[in-house]
């Protein structure tokens, strides 16, 4: 599970839960330092994995498949932009 633009990770965490390895990406290190904070597991009991990076760059990070992903998300990006705006 990919949750990009995961902000501090809280759609990640609840997400992760269901899923044997989730990621969060974010382009601020600020929100990722959060996300590291909170920290999260998955359903196999595994850490969620935490990476700054922007939208257009996750396809590039290290360990990351598109063919292994069951869900790609944007959830707390869209709901950030709602807020925001």
């Amino acid at each position: 599970m990919l949750d990009v633009g995961s902000g501090p990770g809280n759609s990640t965490r609840e997400l992760a839960l269901s899923f044997e390895a989730a990621m969060g990406v974010d382009a601020s290190p600020g929100m990722i330092s959060s996300a590291h904070e909170l920290g999260g597991k998955t359903s196999s009991g595994d850490d969620v994995v935490y990476e700054v990076a922007a939208a257009e760059e996750f396809s590039n990070l290290d360990g990351l498949q598109a063919e292994s992903l069951d869900l790609v998300t944007v959830a707390n990006a869209v709901g950030c932009r709602r807020c925001c705006c």
